[in-house]
């Protein structure tokens, strides 16, 4: 509903103002309303209501709900019976799917972009940050160029539930994560194997730009294409029983095949001939030395 001075209130039907921006509000929470030219018919008098999201009157991540402001259609303004009221008498207020939960604020740095929804996910855009004695919580990145970019994108930040005031990512705790940095280094993450294969440098002392995706479970799905997995110098793949350089594995595998097609065995008359299927091996060795760059 809307309000104009010395107006009776009125109740009025608004569309988003930012699709590309999508917000919700609550049943409860008060948003900027404003009138503008709609395109949906011919007349450029035409006017349609757009409303901005939603006014954070209480300061809260989770719900700005505020009682009877905006229909006082409610016998006593209690918080206990009548949190929020009804736009009739006889019928119930109702959220159709949320419920409350108390969400505390990602911990801010002078300059971020951040995004956070109500529900516990956070996207940041920040940059490397030299003074952090004023804050509460420090950032799990670390640079030594102040104002390089760090991106941090974090479904279900560990904390976030808490009766803390602030609370910051962690990536040993966070659901799932994607970070992109520049210059910083991640001072926590601990991988699922602690062998990654030879001569790789740990997060903890990595400061070029890199990508880290880690969730319980990683899912690469190239539905109608290759799968395509490119690397300067090597991939490293670990598990329980193996930790294995990729480049290093096929270089033994080339050596392996190109001594069996060449292996004697020594009997009583001498040395025993090539084997019988020397031609199968030659021709996995061909395959294989074709993959050689």
């Amino acid at each position: 509903m809307r309000n104009a001075p010395n107006t009776l209130a009125a109740e009025v039907t608004a569309i988003p103002a930012n699709t590309n921006f999508l917000n919700v509000p609550l049943y409860g929470e008060q948003v900027i309303i404003f009138s503008a030219i709609s395109g949906l018919t011919e007349n450029s008098k035409t006017e349609q209501y757009y409303y901005l999201p939603a006014v954070s009157i209480h300061g809260q991540i989770n719900n700005n709900i505020m009682p009877f402001i905006h229909d006082t259609r409610v016998n006593t303004k209690n918080y206990g019976s009548a949190g929020i009221s009804s736009t009739k008498k006889v019928k119930e207020p109702e959220q159709l799917s949320f419920e409350t939960s108390n969400i505390v604020t990602i911990q801010p740095y002078q300059g971020d972009t951040i995004l956070q929804d109500r529900f516990g996910s956070v996207l940041r855009f920040s940059s490397t940050h030299r003074n952090l004695s004023p804050y509460s919580q420090k950032p799990i990145w670390q640079g030594n160029t102040a104002g390089d970019p760090f991106v941090a994108l974090t479904c279900g930040v560990d904390g976030v539930k808490n009766s803390g005031y602030f609370t910051i990512e962690n990536p040993d705790k966070d659901s799932s994560l994607i970070y992109l940095s520049t210059s910083q280094k991640i001072n926590n993450l601990k991988l699922a194997q602690r062998k990654i294969g030879l001569q790789t440098k740990p997060l903890t002392s990595y400061t070029s730009p890199q990508v880290i995706i880690s969730s319980n479970r990683l899912i690469f799905n190239a539905r109608e294409d290759e799968l395509v997995l490119v690397s300067k110098k090597d991939i490293k793949l670990a598990t329980p029983n193996w930790s294995v350089d990729v480049d290093n594995l096929i270089t033994q595998l080339e050596a392996l095949v190109t001594a069996i097609t060449k292996m004697t065995h020594p009997t009583g008359v001498g040395p025993s001939g090539p084997p019988i299927n020397i031609a199968d091996f030659a021709k996995i060795l061909t395959e294989i030395k074709r993959m050689k760059q």
